[in-house]
């Protein structure tokens, strides 16, 4: 029972410490009323968990925090930018020390440089505040209450920092509702299977109603798992603003879209890379405010990060109203570093994607925050890994975006079953703007092996799809000139152009469940995981935008 309840008291603890994270950022554009009272409280609510389970130390810690904040909720001294930050690093602590109670219910972080420093402040406090200063109303801590509160946590469909997913009640009884609802479908089909000629009716009903039901199951499943982006954003927010104080710059930063939802798995999976992506536009991009007065602008700079809910996933970008980036030098550096061959002839958007290239950097000196060469490649190949789409765009001397749009989930997509070869291929409908006959287009050759095709005005390369597949075989029917028979070809469309793949067959289309692949598989180029199709057989899921990629290279290279 101990264990239960510290357990939810950690867990309830970590949320209302975001929710600290969210009030010190928000007192840093200026007082806010309402934050500064839930940074009080946050130590109140501390405090009095604290004292159910006898952790004295964190009780008289807490206790101290609340001497601080006391003065700055009723406005008795001055919120200062070194205030803030003592805040945030105590933020740091408090988590640390938090988190692990479960394991060690004794555990002591080190005070030794924390607790100097607020009682200082504490001092700093009382001597700022007025000759006649109101006394905060503060309620003795209840540990009753706190003790009930803790009991009540999981009940909250909320998410908690260290990887705890707190459900609603109402989901899980939903869940259970679902699951019985199929137990019980699935053994009225087991009950007719052998007799379907006799009752063919009953055994079909119970049939569709089971795929109803699995079909809602899942959708109720998926939805546990989703995740509203305020905390990321949070974090980025965060980040942006300790990299601005310790850079003497001004940014102002506006968030957009923190309601929009992903996959918790996807989440976890672009949280550092957006990290990167803020990292660098505040140093690489934002100018200090002389500078930016020098090129007319404000002195204060715009950071925004948004979100919005797109056809097949969600769209995420960083924009800044910057520096912009110097294709020109990025060439330069890149060819310095020896990445790319100095006869290398590349335009605007290629020298623009060589910020992507693993070891690049154009930082003159290495620094905590940039010039280790680690920084875009990381977030080009998390997102490539994600199955999403990069995309960078800049004005020399206005700013830079950077855009990602990512899939909801990982779990399960819509996906076109193609045969090439006589194996069976998923390709998911995401990448695919079209496909078509190629009967009704006629085939041009380019060189020795490439081959085009006009659609609609715009010449595409056509390649067949097995030529980047791991199981092809030899010695299967090639296309000539002229004699197609029936061949599909399926369109991928990027910001370099569209691609067509010719395939043997298009099958159907349904929705799959996306499993990882082996360790051998891992990395094979092309292949984004592995699924079980509808006719139970197993099969490998292909990745359009890679293999475009790759082709892309190797038409530059020609």
């Amino acid at each position: 029972m101990f264990d239960d309840l510290i357990g939810q008291y950690v867990v309830e603890a970590l949320e209302n410490l975001e929710k600290w994270e969210g009030s010190c950022l928000k007192l840093e554009q200026g007082f806010d009323e309402s934050s500064a009272k839930q940074l009080y409280r946050i130590a109140h609510n501390l405090k009095g968990g604290a004292q159910i389970f006898g952790l004295e130390e964190l009780i008289k810690f807490c206790h101290r925090l609340e001497d601080l904040l006391r003065p700055v909720m009723n406005r008795e001294c001055e919120v200062t930018p070194g205030l803030i930050g003592f805040l945030l690093q105590t933020e740091g602590v408090l988590r640390h020390w938090i988190s692990q109670l479960n394991d060690n219910s004794k555990f002591l972080p080190d005070l030794g440089v924390i607790r100097p420093r607020l009682e200082q402040l504490i001092a700093a406090a009382a001597n700022r505040a007025q000759a006649d200063p109101q006394e905060a109303t503060s309620e003795p801590a209840d540990p009753k209450s706190t003790a009930k509160k803790v009991k009540r946590a999981a009940t909250e469909g909320t998410v908690s920092s260290n990887g705890t997913i707190r459900v609603a009640a109402t989901k899980l009884d939903e869940l259970i509702q679902l699951i019985g609802e199929l137990s019980l479908n699935q053994s009225i089909v087991n009950q007719f299977v052998g007799r379907v000629a006799k009752e063919n009716e009953v055994f079909a009903n119970a049939v569709a109603s089971t795929s109803k039901i699995a079909k809602a199951l899942q959708t109720a499943a998926l939805d546990l798992r989703m995740q509203p982006l305020q905390g990321v954003f949070q974090r980025l927010r965060r980040t942006a603003a300790d990299l601005v104080r310790t850079q003497n710059k001004e940014v102002e930063i506006e968030i957009v879209g923190e309601d929009v939802a992903l996959d918790r798995t996807v989440i976890e999976r672009v949280t550092e890379p957006l990290i990167h992506c803020i990292r660098n536009a505040i140093d690489h991009g934002v100018e200090t405010p002389a500078e930016r007065k020098q090129f007319g602008k404000l002195p204060k700079a715009l950071l925004r990060i948004q979100a919005l809910n797109e056809a097949g996933g969600v769209g995420i970008s960083i924009s800044d109203d910057g520096r912009g980036i110097d294709t020109d030098l990025i060439f330069k550096k890149a060819i310095e570093k020896g990445l790319i061959e100095a006869h290398a002839e590349l335009g605007h958007r290629e020298r623009m994607e060589l910020i992507f290239l693993p070891g690049f950097s154009t930082a003159a000196t290495v620094t905590d925050v940039s010039g280790r060469g680690i920084g875009m490649d990381i977030v080009k190949n998390a997102v490539d890994a994600l199955g999403g789409e990069l995309a960078v765009e800049s004005e020399l001397g206005i700013g830079t975006t950077i855009r990602m749009n990512l899939p909801i989930n990982l779990s399960i997509m819509d996906a076109l079953v193609v045969e090439v070869d006589g194996l069976d291929y998923a390709v998911p409908t995401k990448d695919l703007s079209e496909v078509i006959d190629l009967n009704d287009y006629r085939v041009e050759s380019s060189g020795q092996s490439q081959k085009m095709i006009s659609l609609r005005g715009r010449v595409v390369p056509l390649n067949p799809l097995r030529r980047y597949l791991p199981q092809s075989r030899v010695g299967v029917r090639a296309v000539v000139d002229g004699e197609w028979g029936t061949l599909p070809a399926l369109v991928y469309e990027s910001e370099f152009g569209k691609f067509a793949f010719w395939v043997d067959a298009v099958k159907q289309q349904q929705q799959v469940f996306v499993r990882p692949l082996a360790d051998h598989l891992a990395h094979v180029p092309g292949i984004a995981g592995a699924t079980i199709l509808s006719n139970g057989e197993p099969s490998m899921i292909v990745s359009l935008p890679v293999i475009s990629k790759r082709m892309t290279s190797k038409m530059r290279s020609a």
